[in-house]
């Protein structure tokens, strides 16, 4: 029973609530960040993202934030609220940072 309580609060959480502007400063940090990983110059030359170059070149790095962010904009600029959509786009995003974020430690902290 509580289990089944906490799965509706999140599904509500996740699809229903007004998560706008945090969305918006997601989808734009995604981009942007994206963007910088598409610039001309080496970012990844640095040794604290040694583990993230080991992954993918950093050009697959650039188009895959600028893909989740440009969704996500996409979806909440246009009212987009389907949840294959969201769920997607959510499912990218938090794989995206989380490997980058625990990718950048593992090259700080072996």
């Amino acid at each position: 029973m509580i289990k089944r309580n906490i799965l509706r609060r999140i599904k509500w959480v996740a699809l229903f609530s007004d998560l706008e502007a945090m969305r918006l400063w997601l989808g734009l940090g995604a981009v942007f960040w994206g963007v910088l990983l598409l610039w001309p110059g080496e970012v990844f030359h640095r040794p604290e993202y040694s583990v993230m170059r080991q992954l993918a070149p950093e050009n697959i790095w650039g188009i895959l934030f600028m893909l989740q962010g440009s969704i996500m904009l996409w979806s909440l600029l246009n009212g987009f609220r389907d949840k294959y959509t969201l769920i997607l786009d959510a499912m990218l995003g938090c794989i995206l940072w989380s490997v980058s974020t625990l990718s950048i430690l593992l090259s700080l902290y072996p």
